[in-house]
């Protein structure tokens, strides 16, 4: 529809449609703002009132980095904002907040945030868009980490005050490494929840969660609003006003679960992401959320906590744990030796694991392939893997409905295509075409060597006329040729077979020859008719690199750098 240049003249059916007051469904919406950029949006608006009412709708619906100088008009269209206020001149703050009163969506980023701003963005008003009632989901990042304690009891304030009424998902984030006294304190997270009883996913990434040093007392916060003493009383007393109606009547929402002799209050919240400081910070908070299907937690290294998330936790579906990275550290080992074997036998309908700066050995994923095999879809291991091809190829066997498996081998120990191993690459690949679901696969390592492809029939005719290489022997290595792999299927039945038919992205351990033409690069990637991204380390022959540059230059990023 769209030229170079502009416009395009649109077709007489286009013209059909938008004459006929044609509007996209709004499941559909969506498809259409990611297809096309904001650029091609605002010429297709321009080109009649028509096509500016069917197209303005779709330019305004998200702002994202880029903030277009007045709202006033179009501010009432943005559903999503996603911007960098840090850069922004107050002034043009107030007129956005002012002005875009139906988000659902909200993304700020600052570099840094002073507790007097934050009380200023987030003001209980109702000429303020970012405390409206339609927004959904709230993500507020700042680099520097002192105004992040102040976040959770001010965002209780304005919601005490009647506003935020449909907040369900909020994400904090901090780019600073802190020290231990940096924290957020857990007694604001349980009140938060208690607060937000609507709250399904809860993300704090990197900032600590840690037991309170000071008791929680929200007037501290309500008496840092600022200096305008009208607003603040007229705040104030609507927040009073409020406060036991709202109290009462989310009280009465909240359930409860019987906990030993007593009765816990819990909320319905689905998705946490936390970095617990202590044992007792994360049983805290997981014996409040029941319901949890999706569960990330960071750096915390005790094997205890397996015991406290099987018991809090019955229905996890998708679980993240990332350690604190240290080959040396005890608890990283212990975890990665005996916890999950008692722990992943609950949880047979697990689709999603992802294991991260922790140690991972065979014994670990035997039982992930046993216990977890019918549904798991996503596997990780990343930074820290120690297994053996056959128990790769164990889970490759196992885990029908995989799609993605991302397996690196680096940090604590352990290289899967190293020495004895270099020849399981192969066996790997072929049982990725008895995975009809897999859609990713990453698996890096060392010592990935030209027989882990090719056996030495195709050696002989990959080698150029003058060319100096030699290759390894090795009498030890089966005889199986990677040629089939690569060669166009002959029939119907062989291409149902041999296809790689979900697959979007591969990478693969760097090879140490150059050893795929262009031929048999033509070949793979007939064999993998949706792939999107592939990466082969620079594994072509010049042809098929030259190819590569000029036919499908988004194909494999690396041969433009290497």
């Amino acid at each position: 529809m769209l030229g170079q240049r502009g416009v395009s003249t649109p077709s007489r059916s286009t013209l059909n449609l938008i004459h006929t007051g044609w509007q996209p469904p709004p499941s559909k919406s969506f498809q259409v703002t990611r297809y096309l950029e904001r650029d091609s949006l605002a010429h297709c608006s321009r080109v009649s009132a028509q096509w500016h009412q069917l197209f303005n709708p779709l330019l305004w619906h998200k702002v994202l980095f880029r903030v277009p100088q007045d709202f006033s008009r179009q501010g009432y269209l943005v559903k999503t904002l996603d911007l960098h206020l840090g850069n922004i001149p107050a002034e043009q703050r107030d007129h956005i907040r002012h002005c875009c009163l139906h988000l659902r969506t909200v993304h700020l980023h600052f570099q840094l945030l002073s507790p007097l701003v934050l009380h200023q963005l987030f003001e209980p008003t109702a000429q303020n868009g970012f405390v409206g009632q339609s927004i959904e989901s709230l993500e507020i990042y700042v680099t520097e980490f002192s105004v992040i304690p102040l976040i959770l009891p001010w965002l209780i304030f304005v919601r005490r005050a009647g506003y935020l009424e449909s907040l369900q998902r909020l994400t904090l984030g901090n780019g600073q490494a802190l020290g231990e006294k940096q924290q957020v304190n857990v007694e604001d997270v349980l009140e938060y929840l208690r607060v937000f009883p609507t709250t399904r996913m809860l993300c704090f990434r990197r900032i600590p969660i840690g037991e309170s040093c000071h008791d929680f007392v929200l007037e501290k916060v309500r008496g840092e609003y600022g200096n305008d003493d009208k607003t603040r009383k007229e705040v104030g007393g609507k927040e009073h006003n409020n406060n036991d109606q709202v109290d009462e009547k989310q009280h009465k929402q909240q359930p409860l679960q019987k906990l030993g002799p007593t009765l816990i209050e819990t909320y319905p919240l689905k998705d946490l992401d936390i970095y617990p400081r202590t044992i007792s910070v994360l049983s805290c908070l997981l014996q409040k959320t029941p319901d949890l299907d999706k569960l990330y937690i960071r750096k915390i290294g005790d094997p205890e906590i397996l015991p406290i998330i099987q018991q809090a936790c019955p229905k996890l579906r998708n679980f993240r744990y990332v350690g604190k990275g240290n080959s040396n550290s005890s608890s990283s080992s212990d975890l990665g030796e005996f916890g999950w074997q008692t722990f992943f036998p609950n949880y047979p309908w697990m689709e999603s694991l992802h294991f991260e700066n922790t140690l991972v050995v065979d014994r670990t994923l035997h039982t992930v392939s046993e216990y977890c095999s019918r549904y798991l879809r996503y596997l990780t291991l990343f930074m820290g893997t120690k297994v053996c091809t056959t128990t790769l190829l164990q889970v490759l066997q196992s885990c029908t409905a995989l799609e993605c498996l991302r397996c690196t081998t680096h940090a604590i120990s352990g290289d899967l295509f190293h020495h004895t191993n270099r020849w399981a690459c192969l066996e790997s690949l072929q049982r990725i075409q008895q995975l009809p679901r897999l859609e990713t696969l990453s698996i890096r390592g060392s010592g990935f060597m030209i027989e882990a492809l090719l056996d030495q029939d195709d050696l002989c005719s990959t080698t150029t006329a003058g060319s100096k290489e030699t290759f390894m022997e090795d009498d030890s290595l089966p005889c199986l040729s990677f040629s089939t792999l690569l060669s166009p299927p002959p029939s119907p039945s062989s291409l149902s077979r041999l296809c790689y038919k979900m697959l979007k992205d591969i990478t693969m351990p760097k090879f140490e020859h150059k050893v795929i033409t262009l031929q048999k690069l033509k070949a793979l990637l007939e064999s993998m008719p949706r792939v999107e991204y592939i990466n082969f380390h620079d594994g072509y022959d010049e042809e098929a690199r030259e190819w590569l540059r000029v036919h499908r230059p988004n194909l494999d990023m690396g041969v433009n750098v290497w």
